[in-house]
């Protein structure tokens, strides 16, 4: 025999050697994960991206933790994300940020559809609710279900839902009730009822 063959041998040997534990011990399991999403082309961890006008300035931010991408003929129809975070820009500055549990941007209708836990933060305002869907062709936030909005000491239930459109700076509060934050005697007064 020659060397070369002597290190076959040896290789195929140290293989065997290797792979004998896992073979025949209870100890090595097999892992397989749980998914939250089926049947999604791609899964991403700590995903991101950014979208930027044709000068070079920031358009908005998206961010996620876990994302699940879902392919049309070769191009994303569906996104499925979880610890969603999407900021709007304007030149420098945000504008606006909405942040929820899960986050789903459909491509074909162009709707960001966020729930559970959602908030949008706005400059000196903050809405609350557990469902939310934003239109990435007219950039209107909207909801049907009830909407918070704490706003300089003010905190209005929206109990119809709400309308934000920042392009017209128009806000729509559906069937509202109010409480003001903070008096003399610490008490909430409700206004609104």
């Amino acid at each position: 025999m020659n060397s070369i063959d002597w290190l076959k041998i040896r290789t195929g040997l140290s293989l065997c050697a290797a792979l004998f534990p896992v073979l025949f011990c209870d100890s090595y399991r097999r892992v397989e994960e749980d998914l939250r999403e089926k049947n999604a082309s791609v899964r991403l961890k700590n995903f991101e991206r950014t979208s930027y006008a044709a000068a070079g300035e920031k358009l908005w931010h998206i961010k996620a933790e876990e994302t699940y991408i879902y392919q049309t003929d070769d191009a994303e129809s569906l996104i499925i994300a979880y610890d969603f975070s999407f900021a709007q820009y304007e030149g420098q500055n945000e504008i606006g940020r909405l942040i929820a549990v899960r986050g789903e941007i459909n491509y074909e209708t162009r709707v960001i559809t966020v729930t559970e836990k959602v908030e949008y933060r706005a400059p000196g305002q903050i809405f609350s609710g557990s469902s939310m869907d934003y239109n990435m062709d007219t950039s209107v936030l909207e909801s049907k279900k009830p909407v918070t909005i704490q706003e300089k000491g003010l905190s209005t239930l929206c109990r119809g839902g709400i309308m934000v459109d920042r392009t017209q700076e128009r806000e729509v509060c559906r069937n509202p009730a109010g409480v003001a934050v903070g008096s003399d005697s610490g008490a909430f007064e409700q206004l609104f009822r």
